[in-house]
């Protein structure tokens, strides 16, 4: 089974899958951030609560119409072309409004509490990031695999650790090897992704599923490896750490999220055997005589199989037939060659 990534239809869909998940991780953390403010005894502007409130209520409005729009491209026939541009256009003038916002409390409010600065910084990576995804999806041949990895959020994540205001490492004595997990997953994901890529950038086509599958395996065990990690550090997290507070209760929604998405892939892939891969090198070998084959519209596989035996062997008759002519010409030249000396 081959998929073609190139029809506007998968890329489509791809794009406001892309949106509705940046949406659906935004609703998590403008969730979670006013409890950890409260929690925390921050002191925030009205402007930072209320772009915390702006970002929630959007962007539950926004991932309801990707995920209507998603379903509404796959299921049209023909490719609803006005109505993707349409909603394509209302996904950047949102993030715009909410970019220009964020600039907007950043110039204004300088001396920001901890909670309204990371609800800024996550604002301008996803909104920024996910449309250099979609312009990556429309523009080039291909499907970057890297997506399916988390790649960025997992160096956005150890970025946040880093440059938070307290020292993570007396946070949690965890977060060391949180850091580390996150890391090794990055890693591990674009290690296997750069090669698939390469085949994707080839091809053109879905042709290589058991490494995609191998794929999607390491990035179950890696996240579940990582969830794991943070549920066990969570208990001992003291509560003046902000950011990692905020990553660690985000992760037990979006983790999950993640690993159902790869297990879904997983098993609606096809399984590519040896017989399939068989047939893959017997096709590619008898492919200089499907030129000579007749054009037919129904044929099945043994009528297939019967016009290329038939070609094999009509070649190895030709082939004794022009043997067997100059044979014989040799011997009639040898013939004539004798009787002309006798004479």
């Amino acid at each position: 089974m081959e998929t073609d990534i190139n029809i506007p239809k998968t890329k489509a869909v791809n794009v406001f899958f892309q949106f509705a998940r940046m949406q659906f991780y935004l609703t998590v953390f403008s969730n979670l951030l006013p409890i950890i403010i409260s929690q925390t005894n921050q002191v925030c502007s009205n402007e930072g609560i209320k772009l915390i409130a702006l970002s929630y209520k959007g962007d539950i409005v926004l991932l309801i119409l990707n995920l209507i729009s998603l379903l509404f491209i796959w299921l049209k026939e023909p490719f609803a072309r006005l109505e993707f541009f349409v909603m394509y256009a209302i996904n950047i003038c949102w993030s715009g409004i909410m970019i220009g916002q964020t600039y907007l409390d950043v110039t204004t409010q300088p001396n920001e509490c901890e909670g309204v600065i990371l609800s800024q910084k996550l604002i301008l990576f996803f909104h920024l990031k996910t449309h250099l995804e979609v312009l990556f999806t429309l523009l080039s041949p291909i499907l970057f695999a890297f997506r399916i990895t988390n790649l960025p959020n997992s160096f956005y994540a150890i970025y946040l650790i880093l440059t938070a205001n307290q020292q993570q490492q007396l946070c949690s004595r965890d977060v060391p090897n949180i850091e580390f997990g996150l890391i090794f997953v990055a890693l591990i994901s674009c290690l296997i992704g750069l090669p698939l890529n390469i085949g994707l950038f080839c091809t053109k086509k879905v042709t290589i599923p058991n490494l995609f599958r191998f794929l999607l395996m390491l990035t179950i065990i890696g996240q579940s490896g990582l969830i794991a990690l943070i549920y066990q550090a969570d208990a001992d997290l003291r509560s003046e750490c902000s950011p990692t507070h905020l990553l660690f209760r985000s992760y037990f929604y979006i983790i999950p999220i993640t690993i159902l998405s790869a297990l879904s892939l997983l098993f609606s892939m096809p399984v590519q055997d040896h017989d399939e891969i068989r047939q893959l090198l017997i096709q590619a070998r008898l492919k200089p005589l499907k030129a000579q084959l007749p054009v037919q519209q129904d044929v099945t596989k043994p009528q297939v199989q019967q016009q290329q035996d038939e070609i094999l062997n009509r070649s190895a008759i030709d082939g004794g037939k022009s043997q067997i002519g100059a044979k014989s010409q040799v011997g009639a030249k040898s013939q004539y060659g004798t009787i002309s000396r006798r004479g």
